[in-house]
């Protein structure tokens, strides 16, 4: 009996060849185009007429819980809940050059990739639950094909604008749930706060109304463990964690706060902010360390996604030596201690940093 997994890959090469491709197997690419448009405008006029969908039942997170606890869970955050919550994943592809921040939103995700692209600068790729209503996130900028392999791992929507021409065969080959803005106009909007490309925005109420009409079934992604915090009086002082991009405006540190058991963002000094004041948190930091090459004149990365490699972990004041290991494309990266044990996360939000093999991170102070 085929898989879940193997039945939404299934699902989703069915669904590219229907809407893609013509009797003769040629993709149809003037109906393609032609339907994308007129199905823009009629999103974007029910929406305007209608007004925005119904907010979906939120679970409420049981806040006070003892140690030890073994009930159900939040499956992305590992939160404590009244009942199981499973919600879909939805990934944003956001930028973070210097002179685009603050940026929106990603204060909500549970789960957030930072990793190189040309110059060297960081991009984020922001993973929301389904279940959480975010008013603005972004700036939304490109594909890159190693975000798409971590997409994949997720079963998740993919929201962007344009991108490399390996990324895009990628997104296509694949069968990813593709929101690109160039043919989902109607799921973003662009700000007069700043100058294109630096001003697509999108919310999750759009996402989520994309989903409904991209996604056809269920989706699948694996359960990763998590541990509630330790006791106050058994966590260690406040120290600084620091993760080296090998460039003075992109190197982060996460300063822990043992009161909260969580790192506080910061960068050049500064707290990481989001344009609406949230201060960026997370309970874990996972280092990846893996081989990064510039690939082309423009500056283009080839990122090794698919294998294992070194990591580097903070959770709960301590700093544990780790390895990442992603068996292929389509499975989720696992992070294992050196007891060949899986890492058992933190409930709330983490941050996964990619840096090249020789690059470091540390407890500083």
């Amino acid at each position: 009996m085929a898989s879940k997994k193997q039945n939404k890959t299934n699902a989703r090469e069915a669904w590219f060849s229907r809407v893609l491709r013509g009797k003769d197997g040629a993709i149809n690419v003037p109906f393609f185009l032609g339907g994308v448009a007129v199905a823009a405008l009629l999103v974007a006029g029910l929406w305007w007429a209608l007004g925005s969908p119904e907010e979906d039942v939120v679970v409420e997170p049981i806040i006070d819980v003892e140690v030890g606890y073994d009930g159900p869970r939040h499956a992305l955050t590992g939160v404590p809940t009244e009942e199981e919550v499973r919600p879909a994943v939805i990934a944003v592809m956001i930028e973070n050059p210097v002179d685009v921040r603050p940026q929106s939103g990603v204060d909500k995700a549970f789960y957030v990739y930072e990793a190189p692209v040309e110059g060297n600068i960081t991009r984020w790729m922001a993973l929301f639950g389904a279940d959480v209503e975010v008013d603005e996130i972004g700036p939304v900028r490109s594909a890159r094909p190693y975000y798409v392999d971590w997409a994949l791992g997720w079963d998740a929507l993919y929201a962007h604008v344009g991108g490399s021409p390996e990324a895009l065969e990628l997104i296509r080959s694949r069968g990813v749930y593709d929101v690109d803005e160039f043919f989902w106009g109607s799921t973003f909007w662009r700000s007069r706060r700043a100058l294109a490309p630096h001003n697509v925005f999108t919310e999750s109420l759009r996402l989520i109304d994309a989903w409904e009409q991209v996604v056809l079934g269920e989706v699948y992604y694996d359960d990763r463990l998590f541990a509630d915090s330790p006791a106050e009086e058994e966590r260690p002082e406040g120290h600084t964690a620091f993760v080296d991009f090998g460039h003075p405006l992109y190197d982060v540190e996460w300063e822990y706060r043992p009161e909260t058991n969580d790192y506080l963002r910061t960068q050049l000094g500064e707290v990481s902010e989001m344009r609406d004041g949230s201060e960026l948190i997370a309970s874990n930091i996972a280092v990846m360390f893996t081989d990064i090459v510039t690939i082309d004149e423009v500056g283009r990365k080839r990122v090794t996604t698919v294998g294992e490699g070194d990591t580097v972990v903070f959770q709960n004041g301590e700093m544990i030596q780790a390895t990442w290991e992603k068996e292929s494309r389509g499975d989720l990266e696992r992070f294992v201690d050196a007891d060949g044990d899986e890492i058992e996360w933190t409930p709330g939000a983490t941050w996964v940093h990619v840096l090249p093999i020789g690059n470091t991170a540390e407890i500083v102070e």
